[in-house]
């Protein structure tokens, strides 16, 4: 029975970076790996023409007025959804009310939907890949 279990995915880790500019931060940028983060972190901070200093870490170069920062692992909790709710109007205010059976069916149908699509153009990349020789980049004739 364990000779056809498959071995656990690794957990990817998060990593956030954030640029502050006198203090008011920008939106994080979220990315995968330690060291892709630890990368666009230093980048960022060259970019910003933030210099290493004795103050630097490995988690934050900055100066009075700009700073960048990195934060992570960061956990991404695993959480079973609500389920869906629609407001509806009851003549004195709005009620959530739970989904109908034909609005579930409509989200389930979207989602197949993209799925499709999805399988379709990896399905295409795949074959373009096939097609595609160094005498025929990209598979055309």
């Amino acid at each position: 029975m364990t000779e056809n279990a498959e071995e656990p995915r690794p957990t990817p880790s998060v990593y956030a970076v954030q640029f502050a500019h006198g203090g008011i931060p920008e939106e994080p940028q979220l990315i995968e790996g330690r060291e892709n983060a630890l990368r666009f972190f230093v980048e960022t901070a060259i970019a910003n023409h933030l210099e290493w200093t004795d103050d630097s870490s490995e988690n934050w170069i900055g100066n009075d007025d700009d700073e960048v920062r990195l934060f992570g692992p960061l956990g991404v909790p695993f959480a079973v959804l609500a389920p869906p709710l629609r407001s509806k109007w009851n003549g004195k205010g709005f009620d959530d009310v739970p989904f109908t059976a034909d609005e579930l069916a409509e989200v389930e149908a979207i989602l197949a939907t993209i799925r499709e699509d999805k399988k379709a153009q990896q399905q295409a990349r795949e074959v373009l890949a096939e097609d595609s020789t160094p005498d025929r980049p990209g598979g055309c004739d």
